[in-house]
Formats: C-alpha cells, structure tokens, sequence
C-alpha cells in the first residue's frame, strides 16, 4: 500500500513534526518506553510508534490542511508478483501528474529501500510516454526521487496509510472490540482527506467518500 500526499505549508507540518518528536524524546517519562526513545534517531512511523505517540501524531496530522491519494493491492497479489511497487508509485504519480494540470510535479518517495534509483527513473519516464500524458501536451514533465529517510513529512503518508491498514482490519475478526473503536475513530480523522483510493489488483477506484462508506461496512462486519 502506497499514499501520495499533498500537503499544504509543508514547513509548518514539518517544524510541528519535528517540534513533537523532540518533545517526546526528551521526556522523562514517556522516553523510558523503547519506541519513544528510538524518535531520537527515527521519523514517527506508524508500525513502529507507540498507540500514545500515534495519538500526538495524529492530533498534528487533523490540525494540518493535506489531500491523499491511495493504492494498495493484496498481500497475495503483490506476492505472486502480479502487483509491484513499481506500478502502485506508477498509478499514483499518474495521479498527482494530470491533477497539476500544468508545471513540474516532484514527488519525493520515502520508501528507498524497497524503490530503487532505477525503478524511479523508469516510473517518471513510463509516466512522460503514458497515453494520458501523451494526450496532454500542456504537462510538463513529472520528477520522482527519494526522499532524505530523516524527512519528517514523511510521516503523513506513513500516517495515512497506517491508519487505512488498520481501518480495513476492522472486518477480519481479529481486532478486539477496543482496537476495533480506535481504528475506526482514527480513520474518521482522515475519511474526507482522500482524493481517490484504488484497488489496483481489483481494479477498482474510489472516489471522494466512497472509500469511507467501504470502511464503514467492513467496521460493521466486525
């Protein structure tokens, strides 16, 4: 699962980001938990975070003005190598391409160990030869690089996509009924940021609140 975000004031969020990270490193008590005081040398990561720390994050995240666009694939699909990284970060930079309209897109990748150099070239040069692209002459060109693993922007779209995966755990059976309240009440706080979401293995899109009604069902099933 990969989420492109765009973010307004990004060097707001980021001094907010990195203002809560030291807070929280530094403090006496909070810092005595691993995860906590691993944010001296880390970015907040979702999987990684304390639910404390995710709860400060995310207060940050509601207070900040950002639209997300989403893809994911199944855990299977991704496996048998029908779906790869390479074209989730293709469909969302087409995305964030034709979206601009006009002028240079750059979007900075977090995931560095997982997207290569080489699979970024090729996915803004699949992106320049597109039939979509090709179609608009007025878009200019589309750059993807990785980002600095110390960005601290990052954790929005790490942010996002933690809370979605947990949101769409909702229908397994697995989560208690107290998980079960968090994710669904932490998803709330993202429900109308998101642009599109797709389902690239179903091929299958969803627009606006669709995604969130979707989420609502698989709460519900749980």
């Amino acid at each position: 699962m990969l989420a492109a975000v765009n973010v307004e004031s990004p060097d707001a969020v980021r001094e907010r980001l990195d203002t809560l990270r030291r807070e929280l490193a530094s403090d006496r008590f909070r810092s005595r938990l691993p995860s906590v005081r691993a944010l001296r040398e880390r970015p907040f990561r979702f999987a990684e975070d304390h639910d404390s720390t995710r709860d400060d994050v995310l207060r940050v995240l509601e207070a900040a003005v950002f639209k997300a666009d989403l893809c994911f694939a199944s855990t299977e699909a991704q496996t048998n190598g029908l779906i790869s990284h390479r074209l989730l970060l293709h469909t969302l930079a087409l995305k964030a391409k034709v979206r601009a309209r006009a002028g240079d897109v750059a979007l900075v990748v977090g995931a560095k160990a997982v997207i290569g150099q080489g699979d970024l070239d090729e996915v803004s040069e699949s992106i320049t030869s597109s039939r979509v692209f090709r179609a608009r002459p007025k878009l200019a060109a589309v750059a993807v690089a990785a980002a600095d693993p110390a960005e601290p922007c990052l954790a929005v779209a790490d942010y996002v996509v933690g809370v979605v995966r947990a949101a769409m755990a909702c229908g397994t059976g697995a989560m208690d009924e107290g998980a079960v309240r968090r994710a669904r009440d932490r998803f709330a706080g993202f429900a109308l940021r998101f642009r599109s979401v797709t389902d690239v293995a179903r091929g299958v899109s969803y627009r606006g609140t669709a995604f969130a009604r979707e989420i609502h069902r698989l709460v519900l099933r749980n």
